[in-house]
């Protein structure tokens, strides 16, 4: 796939805060146990755990395990999740897999990472703290796992090899297989410096080791640095194009302030920050950053937003808000369409806020549904531009059904143009083991087969990412609608 662009979140352990590993196991159980259920005997039904139960370990979800663990009905792709978490921490980290194995609660080389196994040693940490009357046990025990693998991580720090940003870009394009192809990198920076503020999370560290500041001079170090293209290049074979996003949170005020600080990094031209990243689920309204979006709008910077009901921020207990709903950007795109003026503002709204539900078939709007109406809404407005991007976007085989068809629905319409591919890579990785795993699920691998079209998808990103111009897209040309009605 060299004819796409992906974007890559690249942290480091000392970069990202102890509680992101937490959301990060949260997000294994959410996903595999919460979302796909543990499959009862025939002909039983599937049993999803409530997301708000897991977090209480109410009854329910004391019977859910106990059978999965002794009835042996643990999900497989739940191990798989596994040997990604796994990974991804081994590789963010300076832990071995050996002692991260052996902290989730199994002991033993990678053939012997098992969900039963994991969950019969969480199990026995449950019981602990429901006898010690710890509230909310199961959050207490994946609190105190936190913990531990981040003392593993400090205890490692004296190693030979270091952990860093660009030494993780350069594994997502290393030579073995099932790695990274792209001729774009849409490296996204994360500020973690006001993330999770306000959370009581037992304890576990808010704010980074490496600042945000040092994060950003790193990577316009690896944007710019010819040592570095050359490195990538090399192990992709060919010429990488790394183009970083400059993440921007109002709560950061910089000397001089956000905007000054914005605009000295930040230009489609000049660089080295090629566009904007926007976490609204760390705790903020998109419309207080609205004259640097202003500016971006007049410059035609591109703007990547969360969009999702998952991510840092909002996960367990703390989902009161939803910052990452995408309404809360209408008022300020309306206004941007009411003022003119030059520039296009292009928004992309990321993850597609989880494609595999449908309007056509539930009561109430999805966030996807609601990311389709925009893109109908001002795709001719010429003065705003809404695109949505497949990062992080788990389909499994239950979804898949849905998910052709809300990808069909697009089609027909034409709205395709506006989608992106982004594998948002790092932090699927629980759930697949590498980037071959994470596009052969969205059936993407082959250029002839699949939802998609390779070549619209990378016509679709050098119109987003500006280039092909600082001006509106062009109307698209009239075609076929797909042959499998919708």
């Amino acid at each position: 796939m060299l004819n796409t662009n992906a974007h890559v979140h690249v942290f480091t352990a000392d970069q990202s805060p102890e509680i992101q590993f937490y959301y990060l196991l949260w997000n294994v159980f959410e996903t595999k146990l919460c979302r796909s259920g543990i499959k009862l005997p025939w002909p039983l039904p599937v049993l999803h755990l409530r997301l708000e139960d897991l977090a209480r370990y109410s009854c329910g979800v004391r019977l859910g395990l106990r059978l999965a663990v002794l009835l042996n009905l643990v999900p497989k792709d739940f191990d798989d999740s596994l040997v990604g978490l796994v990974r991804t921490i081994e590789a963010m980290t300076h832990a071995s897999a050996t002692d991260i194995q052996h902290t989730l609660g199994m002991p033993g080389g990678p053939e012997q990472i098992s969900g039963r196994t994991f969950l019969r040693s969480l199990m026995g940490r449950l019981a602990a703290s429901e006898a010690r009357h710890e509230p909310y046990p199961f959050s207490a025990v994946l609190a105190a796992l936190v913990h531990d693998l981040y003392a593993l991580h400090r205890a490692g720090q004296g190693s030979a090899t270091a952990v860093s940003q660009q030494s993780l870009l350069e594994a997502f394009y290393a030579p073995d297989d099932g790695k990274a192809r792209y001729k774009r990198a849409v490296l996204l920076t994360v500020n973690f410096d006001c993330a999770f503020q306000g959370l009581d999370r037992y304890g576990l560290a808010k704010t980074p080791d490496i600042s945000f500041a040092e994060q950003v001079a790193d990577v316009a170090k690896i944007a710019t640095d010819p040592a570095v293209a050359k490195k990538l290049a090399e192990l992709a074979g060919h010429a990488v194009d790394v183009r970083p996003f400059l993440c921007v949170d109002p709560r950061y005020q910089p000397e001089g302030g956000l905007d000054a600080w914005v605009k000295e990094r930040v230009s489609l031209d000049m660089g080295p920050f090629k566009g904007l990243k926007v976490y609204p689920p760390m705790g903020f309204n998109p419309a207080e950053l609205r004259t640097i979006l202003l500016w971006c709008k007049e410059q035609s910077i591109p703007v990547t937003s969360h969009c999702s009901m998952g991510g840092a921020g909002i996960r367990g207990l703390d989902k009161t808000e939803d910052f990452a709903d995408p309404t809360r950007w209408t008022v300020l795109l309306d206004e941007m369409c009411e003022q003119g003026g030059p520039g296009v503002f292009r928004l992309n709204l990321a993850h597609f806020s989880d494609l595999t539900r449908s309007l056509d078939k539930e009561a109430a709007k999805t966030w996807s549904d609601e990311i389709i109406a925009m893109m109908e809404k001002y795709q001719d407005s010429g003065q705003v531009e809404i695109y949505s991007d497949l990062g992080y976007c788990v389909v499994g085989p239950d979804d898949w059904p849905v998910f052709e068809h809300n990808v069909l629905r697009l089609r027909s319409s034409q709205l395709d143009r506006w989608v992106l591919f982004g594998s948002d890579w790092w932090n699927y990785l629980p759930d697949y083991t590498d980037e071959a795993a994470y596009v052969e699920q969205l059936r993407l691998a082959s250029e002839r087969e699949g939802l998609f079209d390779h070549a619209l998808l990378n016509d679709n990103a050098e119109w987003f990412l500006g280039l092909k111009g600082k001006g509106p897209r062009p109307h698209a040309p009239s075609r076929r609608s797909p042959a499998i009605a919708v």
